[in-house]
Formats: C-alpha cells, structure tokens, sequence
C-alpha cells in the first residue's frame, strides 16, 4: 500500500534528523491518543504528533470540531497531559508548502499561518534535533 503524504513527510523528516536522535513511531490504531512518534537525545525526549494538509488554511485551531485534519479528544488530552507533566510535545502541520511547528499547547488555540515562516524537512528535523540534544553529550567519568 503506498505511503499518504502524512507518512512520506514523516519518513523527510527523519531521513534528516543526526545519528544522534532515536525516534520511534506509534504506527498502531490503538495507542489511544499517544504522539505519533517518541524522539530521545543525549539530553531529552519530545512526543510529536503529525498532520498533514493539502493547503495550511490562513487560520485554523486543531482542537475544534471544524477543523480538519484535527486533534481527536484522546490526542488532545495525552498532549495537554505530557505538557501539564513537563513533557516535550509538539505538533507539526505539514504540508507541500511547508510545516508549522507548534509547541507547548500552540496547537488548541487560534493558529495564523501568517504569523509562522514555513520550515522545510529540514529546519523540521533540525528543531527536533535541538529539542532533544540542547545540551553536550553527557561523556562517561571515573568516580
């Protein structure tokens, strides 16, 4: 079965991330609202879940019923939950122009495209990259 565009980014994405972060995807139906994938560096980890549009509309807020592709009520509330726990959580909105990168609860408010410079795979990955590795690689000591 060939891969949707939501997938295709995803894999981008990834494809230019360092050696330095492990990712994980959630590829499962079941995982009941969990990120679509877990990322771990030297220094942290983010759970990140992935829209895809067609066209970024000028405005939209993923937590409303109107809005599509949206947030379900159990990704809305695993990431509410992750934030409220000091989690790293994000949501990217990808699309053919460019993705958005939303962090710490950006995401259920009223987003304007405007007000955002669209990433490419890269600036994406590397986000991502900083996220998860702000700090020096931690080296092994001797007591």
């Amino acid at each position: 079965m060939p891969q949707k565009p939501e997938g295709k980014f995803i894999t981008k994405v990834h494809g230019k991330l360092s050696k330095d972060v492990y990712h994980q995807g959630m590829g499962l139906t079941s995982t009941n609202g969990t990120p679509d994938v877990w990322y771990e560096g030297y220094h942290d980890t983010l759970w990140v879940e992935y829209k895809w549009w067609d066209n970024i509309p000028k405005e939209f807020n993923l937590c409303e019923r109107k809005s599509s592709p949206k947030l379900s009520k159990l990704q809305q509330n695993w990431l509410a939950r992750g934030y409220e726990r000091a989690s790293n959580v994000a949501v990217v909105v990808g699309s053919p122009h460019g993705a958005i990168f939303l962090p710490s609860m950006e995401w259920c408010g009223t987003v304007l495209r405007d007000n955002y410079h669209p990433l490419d795979v890269s600036s994406v990955a590397d986000i991502i990259d900083t996220l998860v590795n702000a700090l020096p690689k931690v080296t092994k000591y001797k007591l």
